[in-house]
């Protein structure tokens, strides 16, 4: 005989053993309920948690809720985990410094030239719309 069968037959007699004797039924119908609830208990937790953040969410987007305070924890964070990492980085303190006052050197050169940029933006558009004439502008109070 087949293992398959083996195991078939031993499947069916057990269930068959589940419908005749009472207490096994009981025993077996216990554990089928145990077990739904607390699937049913996973069920609803996740649920719920899916709403808190839909909700959590709906607020932010709607501007009910602050986001600020979480920006500002993540910030704090981020620069004690960058704090940290310098303090335990395999580098020596003179590379650390000098890679510190690069990066640093990088981002200061970053912002003047956004900066910069944004400052000719603001001229061309100015210049732009002071070309323009008074076509559909208010005229300015003297």
């Amino acid at each position: 005989m087949s293992d398959n069968v083996k195991q078939l037959l031993k499947l069916l007699l057990g269930a068959g053993l589940i419908l005749v004797e009472p207490d096994k039924r009981e025993k077996v119908a216990s554990k089928v309920k145990d077990r739904v609830d607390d699937w049913t208990d996973v069920a609803r937790d996740k649920y719920e948690d899916v709403v808190d953040r839909l909700d959590r969410v709906t607020g932010a987007v709607r501007g009910r809720e602050r986001v600020a305070p979480k920006v500002g924890t993540f910030l704090l964070g981020m620069g004690v985990g960058v704090g940290l990492g310098i303090l335990f980085a395999p580098s020596s303190g003179e590379e650390i410094r000098n890679t510190i006052s690069e990066q640093a050197g990088n981002i200061r050169d970053r912002v003047s030239e956004q900066a910069t940029n944004l400052k000719e933006k603001v001229r061309e558009t100015v210049r732009r719309e002071s070309g323009e004439g008074s076509q559909g502008r208010m005229p300015r109070p003297a």
